[in-house]
């Protein structure tokens, strides 16, 4: 998640960060911005895969379209150029993709069905608190930290996105903020270091978010530390499933036993899918957290900053 800030509060804010505290921060299963529950022990999330696909609805907002005259075309463009940001395999593995358009528009993810996708979506009817320029939501093992699903949303209703120019300087940089939103997806929370894409706060016609700082490198080189992995994308699009995220599908052949799930927030779900001598486990990430008992997956949102 990103937090406006005014200009004035921004440079007052750096005087108050002390140097020692200037490090990047792996998101964590409870902790960070969210409290642990009782009995709970933070544990911290990764993926299991260097290889991390998404898909970008294919509805524009028209405060994009009509207001900024930015077409689904250019959006496409803008998300591969801030996924490409987070791709150095001279130092890492991680491999983000765009894989292709979606009319999916549900955050989250079905644990009775392999059938997900990680998206970007837009919101001209903004459910969370006005000063937060966009939300990540990631779905996580419990037990374990392995996240399955990140999904972005950016706040249309509130703020006027755009592309920042010379020309067009007061508008919420659309790069900036969707570079710093994949950070969260890949498993990093906010750093204190105010260089770092992962800071926490910007403010209109901000564009330092765009380029990785040092204090992000360092992190994606801990994170995803350079493998003999190949990736291999199948590029699609991805059309939403025909029944609710949390109902099994009708003929999905799976048993599953019931899910923790928890409210939005922070999303909370265990589940075992047993298929085919296979088990599938999915959790979720850190904006909002939630959780009703100890379960093998746990959605939540990028905590507030």
């Amino acid at each position: 998640m990103i937090r406006f800030i005014p200009a004035l509060a921004f440079a007052l804010g750096l005087s108050l960060i002390s140097a020692a505290a200037l490090a990047w921060e792996q998101t964590a299963t409870c902790g960070n911005d969210s409290p642990c529950l009782p009995g709970q022990t933070p544990i911290l999330t990764f993926w299991a895969t260097p290889c991390i696909a998404f898909h970008l609805s294919d509805e524009v907002s028209p405060r994009l379209s009509a207001d900024q005259h930015i077409t689904l075309e250019q959006v496409q463009t803008i998300a591969r150029v801030s996924l490409a940001e987070w791709h150095r395999p001279e130092l890492s593995a991680l491999t983000p993709h765009l894989s292709g358009l979606t009319n999916e528009s549900r955050v989250g993810f079905n644990p009775y069905t392999t059938r997900n996708a990680n998206i970007i979506v837009f919101r001209d009817e903004w459910e969370e608190s006005s000063v937060i320029m966009a939300l990540t939501t990631v779905t996580h093992q419990v037990n374990t930290g392995q996240i399955h699903d990140a999904d972005i949303e950016i706040n249309t209703q509130y703020y006027r996105f755009g592309i920042v120019t010379d020309d067009n300087p007061h508008v919420v940089d659309l790069q900036n903020t969707l570079t710093h939103e994949l950070g969260h997806a890949f498993g990093l929370a906010h750093s204190n270091d105010p260089e770092a894409t992962m800071f926490a706060f910007s403010d209109y016609g901000d564009i330092r978010m765009r380029s990785l700082a040092q204090d992000d490198l360092t992190a994606i080189a801990a994170l995803f530390p350079p493998s003999e992995a190949v990736c291999k994308f199948k590029d699609s699009y991805f059309s939403a499933p025909p029944y609710a995220m949390d109902a099994r599908p009708p003929s999905d052949g799976c048993a599953a036993s019931p899910l923790n799930v928890r409210p939005p927030g922070y999303l909370g779900v265990a589940m075992f899918c047993f298929c085919l001598c296979l088990a599938l486990r999915r959790r979720s990430f850190k904006p909002l957290h939630a959780a009703r008992k100890p379960s093998p997956l746990q959605t939540h949102q990028d905590p507030p900053s």
